[in-house]
């Protein structure tokens, strides 16, 4: 998303808007889930509330913003069966989630460490500033500190004069991946290998 494009908005255009009577499901990535939490579920995910130069659309929105406490949100359950941990526990595992897109990785860890599963695991973190999305740091650090997070490497691309992304952690960690990949058989999960192929063909071959 380009987030302060200028943009211009006429008549036409607004007509041509969807209306809300007749809304899409707006999809959400779960925290937490499995043996750990069962009988609560958890979600995350960025709401840009400055600086628009055009109407928002109401799925942008947060549930929040149009439901009065103690209300009620109809949700709904969206299985992927290819979205899951490995079957075996002593599988590596690697985790590419910038933005929100890590908070599946969040349930993963909860439940490699509810299950004491012996397998490493890393994950690979991106957002645009240390102090203020680093999204359940206290976590991270307490399952590096425990030993359930073998490695993790972070990347901000607004800390510094030089943006630096995931796919440039990635890339300097090239050697290290491929070792992982190539000693024994590790799992990458669907959202991971959909930012591996992105990040990879550009910079990881080279």
């Amino acid at each position: 998303m380009v987030r302060f494009s200028p943009a211009q908005l006429n008549a036409e255009a607004l007509i041509n808007l969807p209306a809300p009577a007749d809304p899409a499901p707006v999809f959400h990535r779960l925290l937490a889930g499995g043996s750990r939490e069962r009988s609560t579920r958890h979600r995350w995910c960025g709401a840009l509330r400055r600086g628009r130069p055009r109407p928002c659309r109401w799925c942008l929105q947060l549930p929040r913003d149009r439901v009065e406490e103690e209300g009620e949100v109809r949700v709904f359950i969206e299985h992927n069966d290819n979205f899951r941990l490995p079957a075996n526990p002593e599988t590596p595992v690697i985790m590419i989630g910038p933005g929100t897109g890590i908070a599946p990785f969040r349930a993963f860890m909860q439940q490699r460490a509810a299950d004491e599963a012996p397998g490493k695991n890393w994950l690979f973190f991106g957002n645009p500033h240390f102090t203020e999305d680093f999204l359940y740091q206290v976590e991270w650090q307490r399952y590096v500190k425990e030993g359930v997070l073998t490695r993790i490497d972070l990347a901000w691309s607004r800390d510094q004069k030089e943006k630096i992304y995931v796919q440039d952690k990635l890339r300097e960690q090239g050697a290290e991946l491929w070792r992982w990949i190539n000693d024994v058989p590790t799992f990458m999960s669907a959202a991971t290998l959909i930012a591996w192929r992105k990040t990879l063909s550009r910079h990881f071959w080279k």
